[in-house]
């Protein structure tokens, strides 16, 4: 995600993220013209493999105080015709006249905006902070040690990038993907890590964390299974100001907001589709390299506290965090 995207391009990139969670979804994506062999830029690309065939998902953003026109649903469509778009969904922040939602419709392409509020239940996620800043989190990696089967006694040091394989011997990826893995899914665990944390004024803290099925790495001896792993980690709230703004995309109650803090800008959206299911994202772009960097939020309390797992977040030695 590029640092001059617009907020609305975020946001949608965000949520096609959620909503698409089997697809790859690419923001700034670059696809060929048929015509010309030359890249066009898109906003926001959502790629899905259906049998032997990729299907294209392409959107485009408008991200303007009036409302798109039929001049812009033309050229999008007419930019799309010689693209390997298999659809085209076009997104206005204030919304289509009259005329361009005919005309998006004759073309069969697919127009939404945010310009409709929507009340969503955040005050059951967010509690009393629903529609005022909010407190975010980040929860990162800041040691490991590894404690193998039969060795109960010692404690190995481990980089986080360490391999690890399951019983027969096939990758199962990193260690800090188990570790933020199991993070993810011991909602207890990450609010007790939070109120400890904010209590205390002790951002590390160690925890053990076990693994069902067993994990294995490799040693001079061959493969050994893992008991579990120890692991330092750190909560840190990053200060910064988000203020809510409501909305709706696709029949779905959104809020969606940016604001600067010691890890850079951040962009956060949250999604409450259908089914009740609140789930979030947040783009923290680093300040000194404009890399961006997109992960899953969570709602580990009810009290406005928000945390996103990550370890890629840049906090300044002089920061306050």
């Amino acid at each position: 995600m590029p640092s001059r995207s617009t907020l609305i391009q975020r946001v949608v990139f965000q949520i096609q993220r959620q909503l698409a969670a089997n697809a790859r979804v690419e923001e700034a994506a670059f696809l060929i013209d048929r015509v010309t062999g030359v890249t066009r830029e898109v906003d926001v690309v959502v790629r899905h493999q259906v049998a032997d065939h990729e299907v294209v998902v392409a959107v485009e953003c408008r991200d303007h105080r009036r409302k798109a026109t039929v001049e812009w649903v033309e050229q999008m469509a007419m930019k799309h015709s010689a693209l390997p778009t298999s659809k085209l969904v076009l997104v206005s922040r204030s919304g289509f006249s009259r005329q361009a939602m005919e005309k998006a419709r004759s073309l069969g392409v697919d127009a939404y905006s945010f310009d409709q509020t929507a009340k969503g239940d955040w005050r059951r996620l967010l509690g009393e902070n629903a529609g005022s800043p909010l407190a975010i989190w980040a929860l990162r990696i800041r040691g490991c040690w590894l404690v193998l089967a039969g060795s109960e006694d010692t404690a190995h040091p481990a980089h986080p990038n360490t391999a690890i394989f399951n019983a027969d011997g096939s990758v199962e990826g990193q260690l800090r993907q188990m570790v933020y893995a199991t993070v993810e899914g011991a909602p207890d665990f990450t609010q007790a890590a939070l109120e400890f944390a904010a209590k205390r004024k002790e951002p590390e803290f160690l925890a053990n964390l076990g693994r069902e099925p067993a994990i294995f790495v490799t040693t001079e001896h061959g493969l050994r299974e893992v008991a579990l792993v120890r692991v330092l980690l750190e909560a840190t709230e990053l200060p910064g100001h988000f203020q809510l703004h409501e909305a709706r995309f696709r029949g779905n109650p959104v809020a969606y907001g940016e604001g600067e803090s010691p890890a850079g800008k951040l962009t956060i959206s949250l999604l409450q589709p259908r089914d009740g299911t609140a789930t979030g994202a947040a783009s923290v772009v680093d300040p000194e390299t404009g890399a961006v960097s997109t992960t899953d939020v969570r709602f580990p309390s009810t009290r406005g506290k928000l945390k996103f797992v990550t370890d890629v977040v840049r906090v300044p030695p002089t920061g306050s965090a």
